[in-house]
């Protein structure tokens, strides 16, 4: 997708299974004026993760941070 959209940030999740039938729905937004940040973390120190968000991506003129999260497997 990057190949087609060249300097884009593409952010995504997963249903993680809840969708049943197999189906993929893809949304684009185009923005004239906006600039994005991502950061793709993994782990389950939530303070840590939370300070590395902090510090990488947000910034005084920070308006709007859109965040997935995915329970991992076997936790409950």
């Amino acid at each position: 997708m990057l190949e087609k959209l060249p300097g884009s940030v593409i952010i995504s999740t997963t249903a993680g299974g809840e969708i049943l039938d197999e189906s993929i729905v893809i949304s684009l937004s185009l923005f004239d004026q906006t600039h994005f940040k991502s950061i793709h973390l993994v782990g389950d120190d939530s303070e840590s993760m939370s300070k590395e968000i902090a510090d990488s991506i947000i910034a005084k003129e920070t308006q709007y941070v859109i965040m997935f999260a995915v329970q991992p497997r076997g936790y409950s």
